[in-house]
């Protein structure tokens, strides 16, 4: 999980209870990412929290105040005695290789003070690495270190017992490296198994692996995952009302949880299959101690939700939907909506389910808008504004109003807008289109005129609304005016060719064939690559019947553009009337 710098302090600030419940010893080496959501108070989007984002916070969490102790002794000791016997040595080299090598340990260090650095197995090793360069630097230095060495190895019976010794530790850590392994690829196969619906198979290939590693939650959950699934494809009416031979499943989840005590997942699944054998009570009292044990995981408040709406225990679903949503985000609104609607809740019993918050409050509504509620769903929107006053909710709510096709509205609430945020773009280019579809083209061409005033330093934007006015005119057929106020903006901004362009082309409209040539002939010096400037100018001379100048453009066109169907349908009409050769088309 990629985590922003707020939510980093919000973990490290939840990781400090955790420490504080557990000071010495910590929760266990690797432990943090099941530990963690018992103290998360902050959701992340519903998102997994893997690592603490701070090495000596994690570290702290795992092992305790006295682990973090020893990391810090070993830094100490590490730096001290190094550069203790760096700093008294004649050679030229080893200092500097000593020094360093401690400086990119200390990088490392500095890293790991904001991210999961040392949770990364190569950085991890880097920083071995590192330091133990930095040892060999600084034992080279001392006088008759070599020496010293073959002292202590100048008997055989010594160096037989270092052998021995080694031989022991390395045989000790591959056994020690190879169970996670072995473990690893047990479990993958009898995924596999699973996948394929060779129960026995996985069945086996799971016992292996819990041969090698009898406390794995993770395969003794998955195991009555599997028992249930092969149950559940035999499964009778009486058998799911007795629940016949359900005890070995539950075994087999109550064990999972067991071995991972802080993770709610397996409380989960053992709500699941109580709810999936008609056990309401003991399904409830799983999802409650999951949720009892990790307060931000929403899966469990969903389950119980809806164990409370078939019994009837409305105040009780309501509560417990909100809280998921609280957790789950605005993308699971409809979800939940369907099911209120669904066990006949109508919308004030929806509105009850839904956060006090602007974003909900917009989900709803959108929510109630593609069901055909179109009063309602404006209620909401205009209450979602209330609740969170930002130019971002008004940007929202215009949304709305434009995809429902309430141009009218969308006019009214444009206008409410702009008296509290006067500066937003994005709200007058809103209220000017909104004008538009109601028809009200001078209060549009006025909105248009401010946004061309406040981009005048900016020729490309200023220009796209000169064009806008020009558009609002010639949707009036008052052609004249359109290019009267292109002409203006020619005045201001004579280098910027999409208003010569626009000239031209109504210009066309208004019969006046050489002005119009004179202006794309203009627009193509100065956007030459433009394909559709050059399609429009051979037009135009086509139009003023100059065949082999448009010709010659049209070819210029598929140049840059090899796929432009219009020009090559151009060179075809004008061969077919006209007879011209036009080679290489």
């Amino acid at each position: 999980l990629s985590i922003a710098g707020k939510a980093r302090i919000q973990i490290w600030h939840d990781a400090l209870a955790m420490i504080y419940d557990r000071p010495l010893s910590g929760w266990g080496p690797g432990t943090f990412s099941v530990a963690f959501p018992a103290y998360q108070t902050y959701g992340f989007n519903h998102q997994f929290v893997n690592y603490a984002h701070n090495d000596y916070v994690e570290l702290t969490t795992d092992t305790g105040i006295l682990g973090l102790a020893v990391f810090i002794s070993g830094l100490f000791w590490l730096y001290i005695s190094c550069l203790k016997k760096l700093t008294k040595t004649q050679s030229k080299y080893l200092p500097n290789i000593g020094v360093g090598s401690l400086a990119a340990c200390f990088s490392i260090l500095i890293h790991s003070v904001t991210d999961c650095n040392l949770q990364i197995q190569a950085n991890l090793f880097l920083l071995v690495i590192a330091a133990g360069i930095a040892v060999i630097a600084a034992d080279k230095s001392r006088r008759n270190s070599m020496r010293k060495a073959d002292i202590f190895l100048d008997s055989p019976t010594k160096k037989r017992i270092l052998f021995i010794g080694c031989c022991l530790l390395f045989c000790a850590s591959a056994a020690i490296a190879a169970l996670p392994f072995l473990c690893e690829q047990a479990l993958t196969a009898a995924k596999i198994s699973f996948r394929q619906r060779k129960y026995d198979d996985a069945i086996s290939q799971i016992d292996q692996a819990l041969f090698f590693n009898p406390d794995n939650a993770e395969l003794l959950s998955l195991k009555g995952d599997i028992l249930l699934t092969k149950r559940s494809q035999t499964d009778r009416l009486s058998d799911i009302k007795s629940c016949t031979g359900c005890k070995n499943i539950i075994f087999w989840y109550e064990k999972a949880s067991k071995a991972a005590p802080t993770n709610s997942s397996y409380l989960r699944k053992q709500g699941a299959f109580f709810e999936r054998y008609q056990k309401i009570a003991q399904a409830k009292k799983a999802y409650k101690e999951a949720i009892q044990l990790s307060p931000m995981y929403a899966p469990p408040y969903y389950r119980l939700a809806i164990l409370y709406l078939r019994q009837r225990q409305t105040d009780d679903a309501l509560n417990a939907f909100r809280q998921y949503l609280e957790r789950a985000g605005t993308t699971k609104v409809p979800q939940v909506l369907d099911d209120i609607w669904s066990a006949g809740g109508e919308y004030e019993m929806q509105k009850r389910a839904i956060p006090a918050t602007a974003s909900f409050q917009q989900a709803f509504a959108n929510y109630l808008a593609r069901n055909g509620k179109k009063e309602l769903a404006e209620q909401e929107n205009a209450f979602a504004f209330r609740q969170d006053p930002t130019a971002r909710n008004a940007r929202e709510h215009l949304n709305f109003l434009w995809r429902n096709k309430n141009f009218t509205d969308s006019v009214k609430m444009s206008k409410a807008y702009l008296d509290q945020f006067p500066e937003d773009i994005w709200i007058k280019e809103r209220y000017a289109v909104s004008l538009e579809k109601i028809k009200q083209y001078e209060q549009a061409v006025l909105i248009y005129q401010q946004l061309a005033t406040t981009f005048s330093d900016k020729p490309q934007k200023a220009a796209k609304y000169f064009i806008k006015i020009a558009r609002l005119y010639a949707q009036q057929k008052l052609y004249s005016k359109a290019v009267a106020v292109l002409h203006q903006g020619i005045e201001k901004y004579p280098r910027t060719g999409i208003l010569f362009y626009h000239t031209g082309l109504y210009l066309r409209q208004m019969k006046k064939n050489e002005d119009a040539l004179h202006a794309l002939k203009k627009a193509g010096s100065l956007m030459p690559d433009n394909v559709w400037v050059r399609y429009q100018l051979g037009e135009e001379y086509r139009r003023n019947k100059l065949e082999q100048e448009a010709l010659n453009e049209w070819k210029e066109c598929l140049a840059i553009k090899p796929t432009f169907a219009r020009c090559k349908a151009g060179i075809k009409r004008i061969e077919k009337e006209f007879g011209l050769p036009v080679s290489g088309q």
